[in-house]
């Protein structure tokens, strides 16, 4: 893509200039459609945290190993 478009440094500057563009949206698309599961697990999170079922680190723990495990899962 870049090999046909090297002619100058400003061809350089824009393909940059693409690349954060496209990241940054990418971005900003993931994070509003996360906004709404994550604040539906924090209300749980401390629910179950003012009963007393668990600590928050073993929270964290099962979360991140919950994650990994459906993410081996899903590209299996």
């Amino acid at each position: 893509m870049y090999d046909a478009h090297r002619d100058s440094q400003q061809d350089l500057y824009n393909l940059l200039g693409a690349t954060y563009a496209a990241t940054f949206f990418l971005g900003a698309s993931n994070c509003m459609t996360v906004q709404p599961v994550v604040s539906i697990e924090r209300a749980v999170f401390y629910r179950e945290k003012a009963a007393g079922m668990y600590s928050p680190l073993s929270y964290a723990f099962a979360q991140v190993t919950f994650n990994l495990l459906g993410l081996r899962v899903l590209f299996e």
